[in-house]
């Protein structure tokens, strides 16, 4: 690391402890080794010093200097160009760009139905995802990459938030996909930053006994971590039986073109 490098001031990540968007930054900092500071509040509450830079609470927050980034694909992004991570992407620019689309239908489609579990699901959207997903994996060496750390922490949530949940069976229901991401979250920086199952399950079910009740939710909602869902759907969290089956698409059947 150069002189300049070290002078920088160290990031500092404000989360939700816990947060899996924030393990997803967690995780490529540990695997640079990059020295910072983490600050992290029981959901519902706010880390030491968020409103100095976000003042409507949102969380996860990256400040890097005057830097301040509140998406963690951005995050993600920025570090490592900041740190010069060189597996960060393939070079070659139609992987990289089919890896970037998979990240953002992540966090778009998928990511928020860790929230949602089955309500409203958009079964053929979903599908559509994970098709695109499955065929980005295969091509992607299981090792440190920016995919990596962005899809292991929030397939970790699926299998110990909703393991009965639609998105979750079906993503079983692809061998290559299902294998590719146990990979990913068994990556060393991955499982070294992550919280415990016990501990994770107990701040999902605290998240959804305050987004179940409105007059809490309207309180804390902006604390919560919100990384890929608006604020209109957080009083939607609940834990519920789910029935939802998801079904592959067909080989050969053209894809369904969804509205911009």
């Amino acid at each position: 690391m150069s002189t300049a490098e070290t002078s920088r001031p160290r990031p500092l990540l404000l989360s939700d402890r816990g947060c899996p968007y924030a393990h997803r930054v967690l995780s490529l900092l540990d695997h640079l080794g990059v020295t910072h500071e983490a600050r992290q509040a029981p959901i519902g509450q706010l880390p030491d010093g968020l409103r100095s830079w976000s003042p409507s609470g949102r969380v996860p927050l990256l400040v890097h200097g005057e830097v301040v980034i509140g998406e963690s694909r951005v995050m993600l992004e920025y570090l490592a160009e900041a740190y010069a991570f060189a597996s960060a992407y393939p070079r070659e620019l139609a992987a990289r760009t089919l890896q970037r689309h998979a990240m953002a239908l992540m966090d778009i489609v998928v990511a928020p139905r860790l929230a949602l579990g089955d309500k409203d699901l958009d079964e053929p959207r979903v599908a559509e995802c994970l098709d695109i997903f499955e065929s980005v994996a295969v091509a992607t060496p299981l090792e440190p990459c920016l995919l990596a750390f962005h899809f292991a922490p929030v397939w970790l949530r699926f299998q110990w938030w909703r393991p009965n949940g639609a998105v979750t069976r079906a993503i079983r229901s692809r061998p290559r996909l299902a294998a590719w991401l146990d990979g990913a979250v068994r990556l060393a920086s991955v499982a070294r930053t992550g919280p415990s199952q016990h501990d994770s399950e107990d701040e999902f079910r605290a998240g959804c006994a305050i987004m179940n009740d409105p007059a809490i939710a309207r309180r804390h909602g902006a604390t919560s971590s919100g990384d890929v869902m608006a604020d209109a759907n957080r009083a939607e969290a609940v834990v519920e039986p789910t029935t939802s089956k998801l079904r592959r698409r067909p080989a050969g059947r053209s894809l369904r073109r969804s509205p911009r």
